[in-house]
């Protein structure tokens, strides 16, 4: 500083970006100006340094089913499920998502049977991209052919599974309340619309 002058503004540059992240510190400190046969030095003192926090101000989000139960008809083949993206869609983030046929978890239904129900999903990474606020989940339904009629009384049950989320991404994502999606495949058309 110049003889006399008690204060002189710096601006740093801060760039802002749409991804989320924790917030980020660093220092700023004052330091003598070096000579050729003298090198700089840190100035003494409690008032030369400060520590500036750059809040992120970006909304990752939560990840989570837009349902939490789906009842499809034998005779479709496949369901879709909607995922969404709630309280913010900044940065990307990420899930996995897996199929469930314990019957212990679906409730009240006789648990349906992997590759002849439906195909499973085990630890299918979903991706969001910055902004993007919903996906749709795809499940073949490989051995619910028919329409229904003269089905095997055996397989006139409604049986079902569940998606499950898990292990979301980056750290700061959450899951939503709604992570788990019980999927009802029942037996006729007249049993779902």
């Amino acid at each position: 500083m110049k003889e006399g002058e008690k204060e002189r503004q710096y601006q740093i540059k801060i760039i802002n970006d749409a991804e989320w992240e924790p917030n980020e510190v660093f220092h700023v400190q004052l330091w003598t100006e070096g000579t050729k046969d003298e090198a700089s030095k840190k100035i003494p003192g409690d008032d030369t340094e400060c520590t500036v926090t750059i809040l992120d101000e970006d909304t990752p989000g939560e990840i989570g089913f837009a349902e939490r139960n789906i009842s499809v008809k034998r005779k479709d083949k496949m369901v879709t499920v909607p995922l969404k993206r709630y309280k913010g869609s900044d940065g990307t983030v990420s899930c996995f998502i897996s199929t469930i046929n314990d019957a212990a978890i679906v409730p009240g239904n006789k648990a349906a049977v992997e590759n002849v129900d439906f195909e499973p999903i085990k630890m299918q990474k979903i991706e969001f991209k910055a902004n993007e606020v919903e996906q749709k989940i795809e499940i073949m339904m490989p051995d619910c052919e028919g329409d229904g009629e003269n089905v095997d009384p055996e397989e006139a049950d409604v049986v079902s599974f569940a998606l499950k989320l898990s292990d979301p991404l980056p750290n700061g994502v959450d899951l939503n309340k709604k992570f788990i999606c019980f999927i009802s495949i029942e037996a006729t058309d007249e049993a779902a619309e």
